[in-house]
């Protein structure tokens, strides 16, 4: 039988398939513990706030829509506490704010706590990121190392984007929350969950730039 006749199905399935400079970094697949923080983070952030726009948008009570965010959080919160054995301090702080809020919010019939406390939220958050990246502390790092494998450089670039987007958020959410109708407010917050889905969707150009040698061609890890 002629050599060069023989090859290996794999090595020919991959050539086929990826073509002969393939390696693992083109490949784009996460693992399951990626899967399941991105899973936690729309489950938590996602799913309240569309409750909230749903119930507000049909009834126009906005007191009774922020008993369905509180609710929507609460529950939220559990399942993934069920699911995933912990909660990253991130989101438990997000979690337990918004529900404290919300549930003063529902008391007091003021929407201005629920407010204020978006606008404490964002911007004390981005401030905390970008300035601890100038003295090289990397708090984005710390929480989401598990989900990208990209070098320090990416890091600080990461966090001085975060911190600058959050930063504004905040201050547009002071401004659209006093300035404007109620009504523009929960439009704001409802889609701002798009916004940050778009911008994070961005840092993806950012992440795949520095991406390490043990991640895949998006800078997730394998």
């Amino acid at each position: 039988m002629r050599s060069d006749l023989i090859h290996t199905p794999i090595q020919s399935d991959t050539k086929r398939k990826y073509g002969h400079g393939f390696s693992r970094k083109n490949a784009t697949y996460m693992t399951s513990k990626t899967v399941k923080s991105l899973t936690s983070f729309f489950l938590l952030e996602g799913v309240p706030l569309v409750i909230f726009f749903t119930l507000f948008a049909y009834t126009r009570e906005f007191s009774f829509a922020v008993l369905g965010l509180v609710c929507a959080t609460f529950i939220a919160t559990a399942i993934s506490l069920v699911l995933h054995k912990r909660i990253p301090y991130f989101t438990l702080i997000a979690a337990s704010t918004t529900t404290l809020a919300g549930l003063l919010t529902y008391l007091s019939n003021n929407p201005n706590i629920l407010i204020f406390r978006d606008t404490l939220y964002y911007t004390i958050f981005g401030a905390a990121i970008f300035f601890m990246q100038k003295n090289n502390r990397l708090p984005l790092k710390a929480m989401f190392e598990n989900i990208f494998a990209i070098t320090n450089e990416g890091w600080k670039e990461l966090c001085r984007r975060w911190g600058l987007f959050l930063i504004l958020a905040g201050i547009l959410n002071l401004l659209i929350g006093l300035a404007l109708p109620l009504s523009y407010w929960v439009f704001y917050k409802s889609v701002l969950i798009l916004i940050f889905l778009l911008f994070g969707s961005y840092q993806l150009t950012l992440t795949k730039k520095y991406a390490q040698e043990d991640a895949n061609s998006l800078g997730l890890r394998q």
